[in-house]
């Protein structure tokens, strides 16, 4: 009988070593490292809810991308001063908007 258990122990641990922890995570490290990727899914969607499809697009290709402003102002059929002028009033939106939830 304790031949038994024994064996479906290793068996369980060797599983458990092959499949879930790698690299030297714990279970617990997999946990919190998924709620943190929430975490930050979410801050992204409030960011991406506060500035207008226009604002998304050219900060997109800005720090996304990483176009220079003078790739996206010709990408885009732009002046430079309008690329800039549209990066600044997003973050100045993205500024106020945490401002004011603190």
């Amino acid at each position: 009988m304790a031949f038994r258990k024994q064996n479906s122990y290793n068996r369980f641990k060797k599983s458990i070593d092959e499949n879930d922890l790698t690299d030297g995570d714990t279970v617990i490290d997999k946990i919190i490292s998924s709620e943190e990727e929430i975490a930050q899914k979410a801050v992204v969607d409030n960011i991406w809810s506060i500035i207008t499809a226009r604002q998304k697009e050219i900060v997109y290709y800005r720090y996304v991308e990483g176009l220079s402003l003078n790739e996206i102002a010709e990408q885009q059929n732009m002046d430079y001063q309008s690329v800039a002028n549209i990066i600044y009033r997003a973050i100045k939106k993205i500024k106020q908007f945490y401002s004011k939830s603190d």
